[in-house]
């Protein structure tokens, strides 16, 4: 509204991500004439977005591309992006030498083969999970001390305690013999309450490896299990919005029976 040769804004509402924020459009003033007779506007520009609203737009906007990542991962944890595709030849010469080692199949680390009596209690991905929590259907620690078995044929490259809640810890490479997307797997499986393999061995699929522990007392009896496709990695915090160099391992091992 042009009130004499005053100008007054019009506020706009709009609902940004449940926030309100205010932008203002103004009217156009008509200016008298010029020494050439011909009348001239200017006009006012919208004002620009507040800093807090541009944030949160960017926010939501990441958090829908991570929702969308995370999806497709946990959809599809067989079939991994190019760069995930790491070769890895410290290993080659092991099972060249050992070829009978080769996994051929893989099956459940508990109640084997297929997890007979047990559930997941926290799947990967789950409050960004790297890995699955494998409990016994009895819960608690009913299931402390039950047997831990290796998934597939493979080679034993570390086999030790571990500070800050892994525990017992058992890691073992698996050669794959024309996967299409891998040609090594990790599996790693933790909190254990002992470890009955070592270090620089070769298990068998179902070959036990140790029982389920509490990780010194700090958790309920279960059993951590992750599946690495970056071979020999840190430890890992156990916890991450980034999965480069894990999968999924239930979907895996079903699709690789």
């Amino acid at each position: 509204m042009i009130s004499g040769d005053k100008i007054t804004a019009i506020p706009v509402k709009n609902l940004i991500s449940e926030v309100r924020d205010e932008t203002f459009l103004f009217q156009e003033k008509e200016i008298p004439a010029n020494d050439s007779g011909q009348k001239e506007t200017t006009k006012k520009k919208k004002k620009q977005p507040s800093v807090k609203a541009k944030t949160l737009r960017k926010l939501k906007k990441e958090n829908a591309t991570r929702s969308t990542q995370n999806e497709v991962i946990n959809s599809a944890p067989t079939a991994p992006l190019e760069s995930m595709k790491i070769p890895s030849p410290k290993y080659d010469p092991i099972f060249a030498a050992n070829p009978y080692y080769i996994a051929e199949g893989f099956d459940f680390p508990v109640g084997k083969p297929d997890a007979d009596g047990y559930f997941l209690a926290l799947r990967f991905g789950q409050k960004l999970h790297l890995g699955e929590d494998w409990n016994g259907v009895g819960g608690g620690n009913t299931d402390l001390g039950d047997p831990v078995y290796a998934t597939a044929d493979g080679y034993v490259t570390f086999a030790e305690h571990l500070c800050c809640g892994w525990g017992n810890t058992v890691r073992i490479i698996h050669k794959l013999d024309n996967h299409p997307y891998y040609e090594y797997i990790e599996s790693v499986s933790s909190h254990l309450n002992d470890i009955v393999v070592q270090k620089e061995t070769f298990v068998r699929r179902g070959d036990l490896i140790g029982h389920i522990g509490t990780a010194d007392g700090k958790y309920s009896a279960h059993l951590h299990l992750e599946m690495r496709t970056f071979l020999d990695m840190n430890i890992g915090p156990g916890y991450s919005a980034d999965q480069f160099g894990y999968i999924s391992p239930t979907p895996f091992i079903r699709q690789n029976r």
